[in-house]
């Protein structure tokens, strides 16, 4: 799970990405959760909601 701040409306996506590592390359999944700045003091009840649905 990643959190950003940005100045796009509210998304939450399910990301795929390739991560370089040691031992080779890695596919990772994630989900991420996209904030307009303005919404940074709803983080922890956003947090607190994923929790309980996810």
């Amino acid at each position: 799970f990643a959190v950003r701040f940005d100045l796009n409306q509210p998304t939450l996506q399910k990301i795929q990405h390739t991560a370089v590592t040691k031992s080779g390359k890695k596919m990772v999944s994630f989900d991420l959760l996209s904030l307009p700045l303005y919404m940074v003091e709803e983080l922890p009840r956003l947090l607190d909601q994923y929790r309980l649905e996810f």
